[in-house]
């Protein structure tokens, strides 16, 4: 494989080592990067103001260690929000839809997953609520998170906590 030098404005005279066959990678947006699921919209909107051009693999068999965008799905056209529990929620529960209705969403515009099941996905909803789990990965513009829905219905303190974060995103 023949290689070419590629110069870098950024860094003055130093250049870029890339292969002649540049027709493995080919540039895209910042939202769609071979790394974009491991990258916050924070880091790649940094990234994108410092000038780094971001890459996505067309010819993934060629490049077994890259991760592959492949195997994720995008979220449904209607969903505004993803709720992530480890524990069976009940969809209908009154409790869940005033908390959505508090968000003006409404229960077609929510998505609840396991969080095994959040790695599946590789678009960034508006909102992110995760109940009982760790914070998501997916680094929603607005995130929530409470304790378990057992322990959020039976603690004042801890719906004063969810209802404190929901009324800080509803101020801005």
């Amino acid at each position: 494989m023949v290689e070419q030098r590629i110069p870098n404005p950024r860094v003055g005279s130093s250049s870029l080592s890339t292969p002649a066959n540049a027709s493995l990678f080919s540039h895209k947006s910042v939202e769609s990067n071979i790394y974009g699921h491991l990258m916050s919209n924070f880091s790649r909107y940094y990234l994108q103001q410092m000038g780094i051009t971001l890459w996505q693999c067309h010819k993934p068999q060629y490049f077994p260690h890259l991760p592959s965008q492949a195997e994720k799905k995008s979220l449904p056209k209607s969903c505004r929000i993803v709720i992530v529990s480890n524990e069976q929620l009940n969809a209908h529960s009154r409790f869940i839809k005033q908390v959505l209705k508090s968000l003006q969403l409404d229960l077609e515009q929510a998505l609840i997953i396991e969080e095994a099941q959040l790695q599946h996905y590789y678009q960034t909803p508006e909102w992110i609520w995760t109940i009982g789990c760790q914070q998501s990965q997916l680094a929603a513009k607005r995130q929530l998170s409470s304790p378990d829905l057992a322990q959020l219905m039976h603690s004042a303190q801890a719906k004063k906590q969810l209802w404190q974060q929901i009324v800080s995103y509803l101020k801005q």
